[in-house]
C-alpha cells in the first residue's frame, strides 16, 4: 500500500464520551479525566498544526473534540464520586 494513503483514525466523539462515562461509573475518574485531556490536546495540537502548515491542500484530520455532552458526563461523575471541587472546575473550562 502507498505510504501517502494511509490513514489515522480515531474514535469518534461519542465513542469517547461512552468510555468517559464507563471510567466515570467503574469509579475511574482518573482515567476518565485523562481521557478529556488527551481529547482537549490532540484538538489544540491540530489547531496549531494547522494555523502554522504550509501545506493548505491537506485534509484536516477529524479529531474528538470535546462537546457539551463530554463535560456534563464529566461533571456528573465528579459529583457522583464526591468531587464537586472538579466539577466546578469543569464547569469554568
Amino acid at each position: 500500500s502507498d505510504k501517502h494513503s494511509l490513514r489515522t483514525s480515531f474514535p469518534s466523539v461519542r465513542d469517547c464520551n461512552g468510555a468517559i462515562a464507563a471510567f466515570g461509573d467503574a469509579s475511574d475518574f482518573k482515567r476518565a479525566l485523562a481521557l478529556f485531556r488527551q481529547m482537549r490536546k490532540a484538538v489544540t495540537l491540530l489547531t496549531s498544526y494547522n494555523r502554522n502548515s504550509n501545506d493548505m491542500g491537506r485534509e484536516s484530520m477529524a479529531l474528538p473534540s470535546p462537546t457539551l455532552v463530554t463535560y456534563s458526563t464529566l461533571m456528573s461523575r465528579a459529583v457522583g464520586l464526591g468531587k464537586e471541587r472538579v466539577a466546578l472546575r469543569l464547569w469554568r473550562l
